[in-house]
């Protein structure tokens, strides 16, 4: 008895409207992830501060009108911009950002 062939599947090149419903999708997707399965793994992933986050401290560090920053004040601008408690990846990425936009950042109290 010999092995039955199975017809191809046929690729058909999705739809312009699915493309970029599933491009939108891609884009906001994790470079960590996987491109395909294991969904549930995305939650053991780190969360990170978006480049949006960084901004947003960056423009409440501005509308603030001080020039200097301690770490303190930084880690208080990152938990009320995200509403959690920062990691020190997310101080290190905002203080970054802040002595980038020119305001002076110490790492004393």
């Amino acid at each position: 008895m010999g092995a039955t062939a199975r017809p191809a599947l046929l690729l058909r090149p999705l739809p312009s409207w699915l493309h970029r419903i599933v491009a939108w999708f891609r884009d906001g997707y994790p470079a960590a992830a996987p491109r395909t399965g294991f969904v549930p793994a995305l939650a053991l992933l780190p969360r990170r501060m978006s480049d949006d986050q960084a901004d947003g401290i960056a423009a409440a560090a501005r509308a603030s009108g001080r020039e200097e920053f301690s770490s303190v004040d930084v880690g208080v601008l990152i938990t009320r911009q995200i509403q959690e408690l920062p990691t020190p990846a997310d101080l290190q990425c905002a203080s970054d950002r802040l002595r980038h936009s020119g305001f002076r950042v110490s790492t004393t109290v």
